[in-house]
């Protein structure tokens, strides 16, 4: 996690400073994952801190887009292939609770309003709580790494919680989930 007890690495401070020159500057274009999306919100201004349920989310997990996301993407892809909702990889014990004040909400889901925003002088900072880079990977990322860590070795969900995870992931389709 980012949140502020964390910057005791030697790396954290000069990490946040980039983020905050690059959002400044306007290039270059930058994307933040999870950690990074967590990450960027702090180093502009935003609020870090547990998921609103104080549980982990370990789950697939419907993000709802609004107008602002068709805004911002319908110069680069045709309208027919933005949906409004995409289902998404999520696994984070922490979430953005307060966007930056530059910051464009693009997009929800139930455990994290915040989810995916835009930010920087030219919008060249994209953040998203999910992990869209496992979309190939699931298998070997997210069960075979994730879950081990997660589940057996942290415990961290409940036998309930473990079936509902389990349950998502089976019904998961890559073809439900590219944004772009």
């Amino acid at each position: 996690n980012c949140r502020p007890r964390d910057s005791y690495f030697d790396w954290y401070e000069g990490l946040l400073s980039l983020i905050r020159e690059i959002a400044l500057v306007g290039k270059p274009n930058l994307y933040g994952s999870c950690f990074g999306h967590n990450l960027i919100a702090l180093a502009l201004g935003g609020q870090i801190g547990l998921n609103l349920n104080n549980k982990y989310i370990l789950e697939i997990e419907q993000l709802k887009t609004n107008k602002e996301f068709y805004d911002c993407f319908s110069s680069i892809s045709p309208l027919e292939n933005l949906n409004e909702n995409y289902s998404v990889i999520s696994t984070h014990e922490d979430c953005v609770l307060e966007l930056p004040d530059t910051a464009t909400l693009l997009g929800s889901t139930v455990h994290c309003e915040n989810h995916l925003y835009i930010t920087g002088k030219n919008r060249n900072i994209l953040a998203c709580q999910s992990h869209p880079e496992f979309n190939n990977f699931l298998q070997y990322a997210v069960m075979d790494r994730i879950w081990v860590s997660i589940v057996n070795k942290r415990k961290c969900l409940s036998a309930e919680e473990i079936a509902h995870s389990r349950q998502s992931f089976e019904r998961y389709s890559t073809s439900d989930s590219t944004l772009l």
